[in-house]
């Protein structure tokens, strides 16, 4: 189902579409309601997600301002530098719509 996608990631490119297969079946589907937050800047990256239907802000904040930096809608991904285990998050992903993720975590990547 997101095979395709996965295999746009630069980090999952080399991978055969075996490999890909083998990854896509490690995830989990989480649905966010509107104004949920996904995760904050600054906290340990453990996940990667990939769009099925929604749309994600990523926006950092810096004392009482707010700078997008991108929105993130369906077929589209963020967070695979998680799963590098790359440490904190650099910014913070919030759904502005309600939102369906495919999330794949570090364990389960590192796993397979």
């Amino acid at each position: 189902m997101f095979a395709k996608i996965l295999k746009k990631v630069d980090l999952l490119k080399k991978f055969s579409y075996s490999d890909i297969h083998k990854i896509e079946k490690i995830g989990t589907l989480k649905k966010y309601p509107q104004n949920s937050i996904i995760f904050n800047k600054n906290e340990i990256g453990n996940h990667f997600f990939v769009v099925k239907n929604g749309k994600i802000k990523i926006f950092s904040s810096i004392g009482n301002k707010t700078k997008t930096i991108a929105f993130i809608e369906k077929n589209n991904f963020f967070g695979e530098m998680s799963l590098l285990g790359c440490g904190t998050r650099s910014a913070s992903a919030k759904a502005v719509e309600n939102s369906e993720l495919y999330m794949i975590s570090r364990k389960n990547f590192e796993k397979h």
